[in-house]
């Protein structure tokens, strides 16, 4: 959709997980009194509507069924309305749910949900503002390799998880397809611009992962350069500690001893200080 005069603008930050999302978000949230008013900020960790409509959206991943993708459009709709933005507002979002449910766990194998959600999110916006919305599309990335091994990381958390890494990996061939993903979203929203940023790159800039928002959102340097820094977040330990939470899942022990030998082998595992969720 073109830009109009009387256009509310979305850039809405749409995953994928485990690229710096966590970290992103903390910093659009320390930032947003300075962001004001120029710009308004919502996670789904700050807006409950943004979360339910992630919530659906992770519903339809799994199960794929017409009726949840119908839930998605739904709850967008909720969203859209909670916010009452109004014309010319601008509006930095992000939730790294609307690429699905993270792969590995309740049958979802790829991120290929995200086509469906997205489309949904941004038609139904269309319709709700009469077509005086634009929508931009940024997803983050990071190198397959150490995107699995944090993914791994990430559901050895999960007591059902008791496959080694390689298994793991070959029971979700295309997971870490993000950039064939990123080509079929392109193509469903046609003129939606869909940005795509490498978590390599954004990791050693000043403001980490958020600059990808910020220089899609155009800011000013003057501006930007008032914007504070937040330590990182949801930071994967030595990989190791995941074969050491495999381990432990295969012991079959009640999940309150599962649950305390997995908080002993962490804090062993991480320094004082860091930052893990």
């Amino acid at each position: 959709m073109p830009l109009t005069r009387h256009s509310r603008r979305i850039i809405l930050h749409a995953g994928f997980h485990k690229t710096g999302t966590t970290s992103l978000q903390a910093n659009l949230r320390g930032n947003a009194k300075l962001l004001l008013p120029q710009w308004r900020i919502q996670t789904s960790d700050d807006t409950y509507s943004l979360r339910a409509t992630a919530k659906a959206a992770r519903d339809y991943s799994i199960s794929r069924d017409p009726a949840d993708l119908a839930m998605v459009a739904a709850q967008t709709v909720l969203w859209l309305a909670e916010m009452d933005l109004r014309p010319d507002d601008q509006l930095l979002a992000s939730t790294e749910d609307f690429a699905g449910h993270m792969p590995g766990r309740f049958g979802v194998l790829d991120y290929s949900a995200a086509v469906d959600i997205l489309h949904a999110v941004i038609e139904l916006a269309g319709q709700f503002y009469k077509g005086a919305v634009t929508f931009e599309v940024i997803f983050t990335t990071r190198a397959p390799g150490a995107w699995l091994r944090s993914l791994y990381f990430q559901q050895a958390k999960h007591p059902g998880l008791t496959l080694d890494f390689d298994t793991f990996c070959a029971t979700i061939p295309k997971a870490a397809d993000h950039a064939g993903v990123v080509r079929k979203v392109r193509r469903k929203l046609g003129d939606v611009p869909v940005h795509l940023f490498a978590l390599e790159d954004l990791s050693i800039r000043r403001l980490g992962p958020a600059e990808a928002v910020y220089d899609i959102a155009g800011l000013p340097d003057a501006l930007r350069a008032k914007l504070l820094p937040t330590v990182a977040r949801n930071v994967t330990p030595d990989v190791s500690l995941a074969d050491a939470f495999v381990a432990a899942n295969r012991l079959g022990l009640p999940r309150n001893e599962l649950n305390k030998l997995k908080d002993d082998l962490l804090l062993a595992a991480v320094p004082l200080g860091r930052k893990l969720r």
